[in-house]
């Protein structure tokens, strides 16, 4: 499959990189809310994207809940990772490469 001429379905990309169909999940780590397959991606995630080791313990949330978005407006995190995902997707289709499943961080809260 060349992913240049035509863009696969997110399942059958997954399946090419050697993925999975996994969802991620949302993580408040701090005032840091990320995006990650697994609380131990996102733990190392935000120790390398922050500088601090995550507290001991962190909070999975859901994705229906409303965070902060910019410019006074909220969105819910599912909105938030959507719209990275989506990104990713049109890097992939302009053939750069990108991890669909990297960690992210959605938002910072305070």
């Amino acid at each position: 499959m060349v992913i240049y001429d035509n863009v696969p379905l997110l399942g059958e990309l997954q399946s090419y990189k050697g993925g999975d169909n996994r969802n991620m999940e949302a993580y408040r780590i701090g005032d840091h809310v990320v995006a990650a397959d697994t609380e131990e991606d996102a733990r190392h995630f935000y120790r390398e994207e922050v500088g601090k080791d995550a507290p001991a313990e962190i909070e999975e949330l859901s994705v229906s809940l409303e965070v902060p978005a910019g410019e006074g407006k909220t969105a819910t995190i599912r909105d938030l990772m959507n719209k990275i995902i989506d990104e990713r997707c049109a890097w992939l289709r302009l053939g750069i490469p990108c991890e669909l499943h990297w960690p992210f961080i959605i938002t910072k809260l305070k």
